[in-house]
């Protein structure tokens, strides 16, 4: 879900983030109840996911309008 707020101001503001995922972070979710129902192995994420975000502010027209 994305959510899209109203930003700026009339001030330079900025954020980054960023958060990945590998294989070695995956849990092995195979419990009883799917080996009952003959699953014998789960297949693990293949590639690393990579996540960046940024976003950056100022005004172009004092209390007015901003980017």
């Amino acid at each position: 879900m994305v959510g899209v707020i109203k930003s700026g101001g009339n001030s330079y503001h900025g954020l980054y983030s960023a958060s990945f995922q590998t294989p070695k972070l995956q849990a092995d979710n195979l419990d009883d109840h799917l080996r009952s129902q003959g699953l014998t192995a789960v297949q693990p994420v293949r590639n690393v996911l990579r996540l960046h975000q940024a976003d950056l502010g100022r005004e172009i027209l004092q209390d007015k309008l901003w980017f």
